[in-house]
């Protein structure tokens, strides 16, 4: 992308990439509010002020979108219950098949999810 095409983006209101790379330096988005930006904002902004430097190439740094999926610990299931619990031994079994499947489901879910990022 071209600093021009980035200026245009925030000109039409459009998304803007929150990371970019600049000349070997990378600058986060924070809007055009000053007082709360990082001073790399603000020193990109003066490097590309210049008419000259519109057709520079930015590099859109891609945010890790990733879903992650969920570990099925064995510590953490009922049958970690104490003997006083008022479930029994074959329901507690079943609440563990039951949630490890539902785990399973969801990280299906969050496979077909990630893939439709790549």
């Amino acid at each position: 992308m071209k600093v021009i095409e980035l200026l245009n983006k925030i000109a039409n209101g459009e998304e803007v990439p929150k990371q970019i790379r600049y000349c070997g330096v990378d600058y986060y988005w924070t809007g055009f509010n000053y007082e709360n930006s990082e001073v790399d904002d603000v020193l990109f902004w003066y490097c590309v002020h210049n008419e000259k430097y519109l057709n520079d190439e930015v590099e859109v740094i891609e945010e890790d979108k990733k879903i992650y999926k969920l570990d099925w610990v064995e510590g953490n299931t009922f049958n970690k219950i104490q003997k006083n619990s008022y479930l029994s031994r074959k329901e507690i079994q079943l609440l563990d098949s039951n949630f490890k499947e539902l785990g399973n489901k969801i990280n299906e879910i969050i496979d077909v999810i990630n893939k439709g990022d790549e």
